[in-house]
């Protein structure tokens, strides 16, 4: 989504682009209802982009991202019926998207802030839509610049070999790798980083 869009978004939904918007939009991301929160996430992320309280929109999702509101955890006290199971599941699904979302939304801002809470969320997110999402967005579905992009090849060439990492968040570093730095190298860690030193060393 490039700007022109961002804008248009924006005034579709009759969002002012203002602190005004902020408050009511934070306050809807720690609302219970689970359609409200996500897209308050998203929209969140189309204001940052736009320079609105930038700073606090940031925060926030990654509060979102770190902290999720679990509003199962009362239900601990009482494992053995099928409608507490139920209903667990819906929470973890709940938190599940709502870390995509706040993932969705960091990616969105397209501020040097973000990038190492998304770094972050593809190295350690517990679910595999969010740890790609984190991928896609600090590479092509993001708003970062390249310059921007470029700042976190030393850490995704790390990642790609990480052993504390699985084969498809592996998969995922590479493929950021690729599309940041539009280098057809194979996914060989030490490849990308003979590749990393000798751009760094000529200037490139």
């Amino acid at each position: 989504m490039r700007t022109s869009a961002i804008e248009v978004q924006l005034a579709a939904y009759g969002l002012a682009q203002n602190s005004s918007s902020v408050d009511a939009l934070v306050q809807q991301a720690n609302s219970s209802n689970h359609a409200q929160k996500v897209w308050a996430l998203w929209a969140l992320g189309l204001l940052g982009n736009r320079g609105v309280e930038t700073d606090r929109v940031v925060q926030v999702l990654t509060s979102h991202l770190n902290d999720p509101k679990n509003s199962g955890k009362e239900l601990d006290r009482d494992t053995n019926t099928a409608s507490t199971k139920e209903r667990r599941e819906a929470n973890d699904k709940d938190d599940e998207d709502s870390r995509v979302w706040a993932v969705e939304g960091l990616a969105l801002v397209g501020a040097n802030s973000t990038i190492a809470p998304l770094l972050d969320a593809m190295r350690n997110d517990p679910s595999k839509a969010a740890r790609e999402r984190a991928a896609c967005g600090l590479a092509e579905s993001g708003m970062l610049s390249r310059e921007q992009q470029l700042t976190a090849v030393p850490q995704l060439i790390n990642d790609s070999d990480d052993p504390a990492l699985d084969s498809q968040t592996h998969a995922w570093a590479f493929q950021a790798l690729t599309d940041i730095t539009k280098q057809h190298l194979p996914n060989d860690s030490a490849a990308w980083r003979d590749w990393y030193q000798e751009s760094v060393t000529s200037g490139q």
